[in-house]
């Protein structure tokens, strides 16, 4: 079937009707390969004249600029007052798992085939038209294997997720531990250290040039 067979693209916009004087804002930088970070949260008054997509459960968003940057998610329980950028092709899912097509929209292969098409366009910026999406061909399983699909991938965006913030947690100890031992000189056994212009006694400061090559 083609994509806009079971979905619609864009299909609610921001309209004099809207009821919220604020609202929260996703640009196509809030997002990177599923992850939703920095949203703003402004008066409808001032923000960017392209924040106008409204953002439901499990719609996809995908930026329709520059997709090698990756810039896509799927959002989970927004606000009834979330908005997108119109940079973005916001997918809502009416005949297909939101889940199982998301997986198949964001591949590295699909990517690569956004960014080919984005990148020979005559323009100042590589980007594609969302019909390019809603005219994609996808095999689709039956509703309950589409969702075993995605639960079983689930599972390990879930272990993924787990691990990037067990490792983010590590960083963040090495760098603290760095910032004790040799910006604060709090180092194991620094009662007795003696400071000589700065440093403890025996240490050396020198240019990076001195000790390394470029």
């Amino acid at each position: 079937m083609k994509i806009r067979d079971v979905v619609k693209i864009n299909e609610l916009n921001i309209n004099s009707k809207y009821p919220y004087s604020e609202i929260e804002y996703i640009d196509t930088s809030s997002v990177t390969e599923g992850r939703f970070e920095k949203l703003q949260y402004t008066q409808l008054k001032d923000a960017p004249s392209r924040a106008k997509r409204i953002v439901r459960h499990k719609d996809i968003l995908i930026s329709t600029v520059r997709p090698n940057l990756k810039h896509y998610g799927i959002a989970r329980n927004p606000s009834n007052n979330t908005i997108a950028s119109t940079g973005f092709a916001v997918i809502t899912c009416k005949k297909v798992c939101p889940d199982y097509l998301y997986r198949i929209l964001t591949t590295n292969w699909y990517t690569d085939f956004l960014s080919g098409i984005a990148e020979s366009q005559q323009s100042n910026y590589p980007a594609f038209n969302p019909s390019l999406i809603e005219n994609t061909n996808i095999e689709l399983p039956l509703i309950p294997v589409q969702r075993k699909i995605a639960a079983v991938l689930s599972a390990y965006d879930d272990l993924i997720e787990n691990n990037n913030r067990r490792i983010a947690i590590l960083e963040r100890m090495a760098e603290e531990l760095y910032r004790e031992w040799f910006v604060r000189l709090r180092f194991p056994g620094h009662e007795k250290a003696k400071i000589v212009k700065g440093v403890p006694e025996g240490w050396e400061v020198k240019r990076m040039g001195e000790v390394l090559s470029f």
